[in-house]
């Protein structure tokens, strides 16, 4: 047993120290210039995620006012501050790369931001209303870490909360066509942007998974980030596009845990 706990932790320390510098080096490289506002691309694609986590937390069995959020691999903190905007109340990010927690306590001073691994949250059994992941858990390819990391965000979810989970789903034939194609430089889209960072697509089989004793709604959003590029030439194109399920890459899965536990911890209201 203590053979196999060794074996567990080198390979989650393994894992974390490719995140690590797969991260350092998409930060370094020419694929961060793609992700700005300055793209229309990028642009398109982030207003029309942040419409749809509007819908989806106007749909949500949790409000969002005054919540307590904690938002796991925060990054740079835009989108757990979008999120205060919207309405949430005590907020916290994690984020493992240094660099970035120092970039989002700078821009946002107003929320907490903390460096730690997922895996070993610093924060109480039950302590947050909602618990949000952004294309986190797609960039741990070692499916033992990302349970670990699951685990984590259930455990600080209070009974009756829900984690957010916006991630990439398996993409479908047109999209995959149209990647082997050659389709997405054409569209504008860096190929060294795609491939800055090693990726999993996250199912609705994987976060029934990770959270087998949730509720799951799952729910395909967002056009594919390499036909977003069309954006700088027709607006309305791109618009039609997303409003087609088969072109859309990315999901929104809402995880509700049961509101009450038997050891009689409170539901989150």
């Amino acid at each position: 047993m203590e053979d196999q706990s060794l074996v567990r932790d080198h390979v989650h320390a393994s894992e974390v120290a490719r995140i690590e510098a797969a991260y350092r080096a998409r930060d370094a490289g020419e694929a961060v210039s793609v992700y700005r506002f300055s793209n229309p691309g990028y642009a398109f694609h982030m207003q029309a995620l942040e419409w749809a986590l509007l819908e989806a937390f106007r749909r949500s069995p949790v409000n969002l006012q005054g919540a307590n959020v904690l938002d796991v691999g925060c990054g740079s903190g835009y989108l757990l501050h979008r999120l205060v905007e919207f309405g949430a109340g005590d907020s916290t990010g994690v984020d493992l790369m240094p660099a970035r927690v120092e970039a989002a306590r700078n821009r946002y001073p107003g929320i907490r931001f903390t460096c730690v691994d997922a895996a070993n949250l610093p924060f109480d059994h039950a302590q947050f209303d909602i618990v949000t992941q952004f294309t986190c858990l797609s960039s741990v390819l070692d499916p033992g870490l990302r349970s670990a990391i699951a685990a984590e965000m259930w455990r600080v979810l209070r009974p009756g909360g829900i984690v957010l989970s916006y991630d990439m789903r398996l993409p479908s034939w047109p999209v995959r066509a149209m990647r082997s194609a050659g389709e997405w430089r054409r569209r504008g889209q860096s190929a060294s942007a795609e491939a800055a960072t090693p990726t999993t697509s996250i199912s609705a089989d994987e976060l029934h998974r990770l959270f087998p004793d949730a509720t799951l709604r799952y729910e395909p959003v967002g056009l594919a980030f390499g036909l977003c590029g069309m954006a700088a030439r027709s607006t309305l194109a791109a618009q039609l596009l997303a409003s087609l399920p088969v072109f859309r890459e990315h999901a929104i899965g809402f995880v509700a845990k049961p509101p009450s536990r038997s050891d009689g911890t409170r539901a989150a209201a």
